[in-house]
């Protein structure tokens, strides 16, 4: 799902694919918005738009993976958990040199 921003361009993309954990579970496979469009409440209303797509369609759950460094939330956590959702596993991986 694309949304276009008042003047016909382009400003944020989201994605999913049903049922990719089971009957029911979704998977958020894209979501950003243009840096030049950040902080205006696009994302927001873009997640909105697309977990009604997925009850729409049946979902009863929309899974988010996100990757970050170990000091800093991952690039849009604050609009996921203002939508209501919540961290249910962290998984941290360390790598030698």
């Amino acid at each position: 799902m694309a949304r276009s921003n008042p003047w016909g361009k382009t400003s944020g993309l989201a994605g999913f694919s049903p049922d990719a954990y089971g009957d029911g579970e979704a998977r958020l496979t894209c979501f950003c918005v243009l840096p030049e469009h950040r902080g205006a409440g696009l994302g927001s209303t873009l997640l909105s738009h697309t977990l009604d797509g997925a009850r729409r369609v049946g979902q009863k759950r929309l899974v988010i993976y996100t990757l970050a460094y170990i000091d800093s939330l991952p690039p849009g956590a604050v609009t996921y958990l203002k939508s209501g959702a919540r961290i249910e596993a962290e998984y941290l991986q360390l790598q030698r040199k």
